[in-house]
């Protein structure tokens, strides 16, 4: 890695932000903002809003963040259902890196994983759902 990659990726850490409109070519809405750069000060960060407004997107974008400024990241996406994870998260994800070639060059996208070209052991995202009649310890 170059030191002006390592400058980008340092800096892109620090600001989600930044990553999202460079990456992606997009503009946050300002709740959005503001959720992405909780991210950087929390280690949980909760949002409730209603149907379409952007949940799903600004999960996919924090999810591409962190594996973009992490290398070895493990991410996984988890939702109430299977069909839920695979119609709304799992299908913003595709989304976003359909529209990045940066990711497309590091990232290989499958039907329940994204893995690292350069690692795929150890730096991925996977799609994970609950069984339907899954009680609390499971």
């Amino acid at each position: 890695m170059t030191s002006s990659a390592a400058a980008i990726l340092a800096r892109w850490k620090s600001d989600p932000v930044a990553f999202v409109r460079e990456v992606f070519k997009t503009e946050p809405d300002l709740w959005q903002i503001d959720a992405l750069q909780a991210l950087v000060v929390h280690d949980r960060v909760a949002f409730i809003a209603s149907k379409g407004v952007g949940k799903s997107c600004v999960e996919a974008w924090a999810a591409w963040w962190w594996m973009m400024t992490r290398i070895g990241a493990e991410v996984v996406c988890t939702s109430t259902t299977a069909e839920n994870l695979k119609d709304g998260l799992w299908k913003e994800i595709g989304k976003w890196y359909f529209t990045s070639p940066l990711l497309q060059a590091a990232f290989d996208f499958q039907a329940t994983r994204v893995i690292s070209k350069e690692r795929p052991i150890d730096w991925w995202i996977s799609a994970r759902s609950w069984s339907r009649q899954a009680d609390a310890s499971q």
